[in-house]
Parts: structure tokens; C-alpha cells; sequence
């Protein structure tokens, strides 16, 4: 028979294992390593139970006593980290493809989330070409994160318009209170419906499943 103070720790114990959640960040050598590193503290500074593995893949290119050199830049990277972040921090190389390495060690850490950057210099316009980072989206077995700058005002040429300077302005000066300028807060430029759903929306429901 457990006395109370027993069940106490053990209904702790499965509460804390519950709210474990493994993000696996793999970042390489470009610059989109910044911007895989900003995401992923922001998301584990975020999430209860939140679990940082950052991954290197050692490509079949380099030797093996070139392993040092890339040990030393996971180091350097989770240093790094360690300043935002104060929770589980662990460090990984791998070897091989890196997509397939990706993969796998998401798998044997049961992760819930995988974040990973463009891996290359054009960026998202290499996404749906076959890159590292389609790849993973396409064979990783839980959640893919693409970690980048957000750009929305980027001088260089998209499928989209450029959002309306008024309405951005208007969003940071009221932290999202008011999300359209006076012009677009009439009549939007685009077919737009917007709901503002207040704080008691759904009080009392659950969106995430119980585990």
C-alpha cells in the first residue's frame, strides 16, 4: 500500500513525465543557424517541460578528426542557448544524409517537435526542390518547424503583396489590440473575414488532447 505522501510524489512524477516535450534542433554551418537558435529558445522558453537537443550533421565529405571541430561548434551553440534557455540542453552529431539523420534521431528521442533552417543560401525558394529541410517535413513523423527571418517587408519579389505599413504599424504600437489601420479597419483591400474572439471564448475547453 503507498501512504499519502507517496501517491503525492508518484502523481508528480507522471505530471512531470507528461509535460515532457522533446524539440529537436538541427542547424548547420550558414546563417540560418541564427534564426533556428532565436525559434528554438523562444518556443522552449515557452513550453512547459520543454527539452532542447541541438543537432550537427557531420557530412560524409569531412574526416573523422574534423569531428572535434564540429563537437566544438554544438558546444558553442548550446552556450549560447544556455543564456535564454535554463532547462534540459543536450548536444548531438551525426553522419550520413543529413535529412536521414534528422529524421532518426527525432525518432529515437520521440520528439514533439523538430526545428530546422532552410540549410542553404536561397533559402525557402529551395523548400519544395528538394532540400534538407522538405525532406525532413516530408518524412519526419511528428511536427517540422522552418525556422527564418520574418521578412513580411522584404524588398524582393513574392507571390504575395507586401503587407500595408499602416496596418503593421498599427499592430506594434497597440501589442495586436487593433490589428488594421484606419483605411483597412473600413474595408480591407482583400477579401478578408476577421473574428475577434473574446477571452471567454470556449472557457473551460480543451484544445490539447489529454496524454
Amino acid at each position: 500500500m503507498f501512504d499519502h505522501g507517496t501517491r503525492i510524489a508518484t502523481r508528480v512524477a507522471m505530471a512531470q513525465a507528461q509535460a515532457r516535450y522533446v524539440i529537436l534542433a538541427a542547424f548547420d554551418d550558414s546563417d540560418a543557424a541564427t534564426h533556428v537558435g532565436a525559434t528554438t529558445a523562444s518556443v522552449a522558453s515557452a513550453t512547459l517541460g520543454a527539452e532542447v537537443h541541438l543537432m550537427h550533421v557531420v557530412t560524409g565529405s569531412d574526416k573523422p578528426e574534423g569531428f572535434k571541430k564540429h563537437g566544438s561548434h554544438v558546444d558553442e551553440f548550446a552556450r549560447r542557448l544556455r543564456t535564454v534557455f535554463p532547462g534540459p540542453l543536450f548536444g548531438h552529431l551525426g553522419s550520413g544524409p543529413p535529412w536521414k539523420a534528422i529524421v532518426q534521431l527525432a525518432a529515437n528521442l520521440n520528439a514533439d517537435l523538430i526545428v530546422v533552417g532552410p540549410h542553404d543560401r536561397v533559402g525557402i525558394e529551395r523548400f519544395a526542390q528538394g532540400s534538407i529541410a522538405e525532406k525532413v517535413a516530408r518524412h519526419a513523423h511528428c511536427p517540422v518547424l522552418l525556422a527564418r527571418s520574418k521578412t513580411h517587408i522584404a524588398e524582393r519579389s513574392t507571390e504575395i503583396e507586401a503587407p500595408c505599413a499602416h496596418c503593421v504599424e498599427m499592430q506594434h504600437k497597440t501589442q495586436g489590440k487593433d490589428l488594421w489601420c484606419a483605411q483597412h479597419s473600413q474595408h480591407h483591400k482583400k477579401g478578408h473575414t476577421y473574428i475577434d474572439y473574446p477571452e471567454s471564448f470556449a472557457e473551460g475547453s480543451q484544445f490539447f488532447p489529454d496524454h
